[in-house]
């Protein structure tokens, strides 16, 4: 039973089971030896959190466009702060 307030947090838990072979099991295979990843599990992990990063990224950027802002143009509005002359218009 937990102590404290005695809420218990609720965890998303997912099991998965399978191969990998080909080219992913020998980038997987190389992550492991170079200390990069310790475990399949991280290395999924990982993976699954880039992936993530990389979806809202590119939503952003489909949203930006959507409301008329370009990259260029928030680029821009960056660097035109006041006091930062030495990068104002650079791109």
């Amino acid at each position: 039973m937990p102590r404290g307030n005695g809420r218990v947090k609720s965890v998303e838990v997912i099991h998965v089971r399978c191969s990998i072979k080909g080219e992913p099991a020998q980038l997987l295979r190389e992550l492991k030896e170079r200390g990069i990843v310790s475990s399949v599990r991280g290395a999924v992990v990982q993976g699954i959190l880039a992936l993530y990063e990389e979806t809202l990224e590119r939503d952003l950027k489909r949203a930006q466009v959507g409301a008329g802002f370009s990259t260029h143009t928030l680029h821009t509005l960056s660097t035109d702060l006041p006091g930062d002359e030495t990068r104002q218009g650079v791109v």
